[in-house]
């Protein structure tokens, strides 16, 4: 029953005493956000099932080529043994390549960079082989990227695992990424794990638009 810390409840709890230079623009940003954040499950456990624990470790490597090293010595400092990590921005551009970026006792699945990009794209997948881990998603569109699969158990629903990166991109339409997200969501299992670098700006003041369609999907992940 433990509940996220919100900062923001304390902020809309005391604005009727703000100050009059307080920019009264700022609720616009701040209500949203506050909501995202409420409505975000609190764990302090990886996600278990009766089968055993599952758990996930998501990040942006920032590039395979500069520093996967480093993120393998990290792993193996790690107290907690991941089941499951997810990399974005690798950069990777073929098999040959990523399988220099192997991972002992994982198995290992790519999204490789798109043609259009010299950088800033990619995913990948690390599981171990006895997780039963099956890559079903590898999907591209104008605004973001995924890749996952889904875990099947007897007796249990499926779990979909999916990773998303969302492009830096200067001609940004936020329309265009909540229309194809919702899609994309639309074919994922209702039992869904979904990590990722979204690349989103809730406070980007030019776009008043951008806190509550993103806000609106966070309860229905």
């Amino acid at each position: 029953d433990s509940r996220p810390f919100n900062p923001y409840l304390e902020l809309l709890d005391t604005r009727q005493s703000w100050d009059e230079g307080t920019d009264i623009h700022l609720m616009e940003y701040v209500s949203p956000i506050s909501n995202t954040l409420d409505a975000c499950s609190y764990r302090d456990t990886p996600i278990r099932s009766s089968s055993g624990g599952l758990s996930f470790y998501f990040l942006n490597i920032d590039g395979c080529k500069t520093n996967f090293l480093e993120f393998e010595a990290i792993t193996g400092l790690m107290e907690q043994n991941f089941d499951i990590f997810l990399l974005a921005e690798t950069n990777t551009r073929s098999d040959d390549e990523s399988n220099c970026f192997s991972l002992p006792g994982y198995n290992q699945d790519y999204l490789h960079n798109i043609t259009s990009k010299q950088k800033g794209a990619g995913l990948a997948l690390y599981h171990k082989p006895e997780v039963g881990l099956q890559v079903n998603v590898r999907h591209t569109c104008q605004s973001f990227e995924a890749l996952g699969g889904i875990i099947s158990r007897p007796g249990e629903e499926d779990l979909h695992i999916i990773a998303i990166y969302r492009y830096h991109d200067k001609a940004f339409d936020f329309d265009i990424f909540i229309n194809e997200m919702d899609a994309f969501l639309f074919h994922q299992g209702r039992n869904t794990v979904l990590l990722g670098d979204f690349n989103l700006n809730l406070f980007n003041s030019d776009n008043s638009r951008v806190g509550s369609p993103y806000s609106a999907l966070i309860p229905l992940l």
